[in-house]
């Protein structure tokens, strides 16, 4: 954010991977002023307002008190830390339907890490 500020150049982050990451970008923009906006995906069909309710997206359920759109704003969680209270138990209940992809490992010839 201090580079974007110091550039005048617009902070507008791209957040596609649930309501935990979400709650850090959203600490994020309270503390920039280069925030223009959020980029996220869709709460669980609930883009247009209101909260995700059942929706498909699964993830934006693991909030005890989930993000509610409004005029195209969510509000910055304020309590401890993100400011969130993560259903752990949800967690635990998809963790055997959930496979990720293992990071795809880059070497050289000699055998060192390497960048893609």
């Amino acid at each position: 954010g201090a580079m974007c500020e110091a550039a005048q150049v617009a902070l507008a982050p791209h957040c596609p991977y649930g309501p935990i990451q979400l709650a850090a970008s959203l600490q994020v923009a309270a503390a920039s002023p280069a925030h223009a906006f959020q980029e996220f995906q869709s709460l669980g069909g609930a883009a247009g307002g209101g909260s995700p309710g059942g929706g498909a997206n699964w993830a934006f359920n693991l909030l005890a008190t989930p993000f509610v759109v409004e005029d195209g704003m969510v509000e910055v969680p304020n309590g401890p830390g993100l400011g969130i209270d993560v259903q752990e138990h949800l967690i635990e209940e998809h963790m055997d339907a959930w496979n990720p992809h293992p990071p795809t490992l880059w070497h050289h010839p000699d055998g060192s890490h390497a960048e893609w």
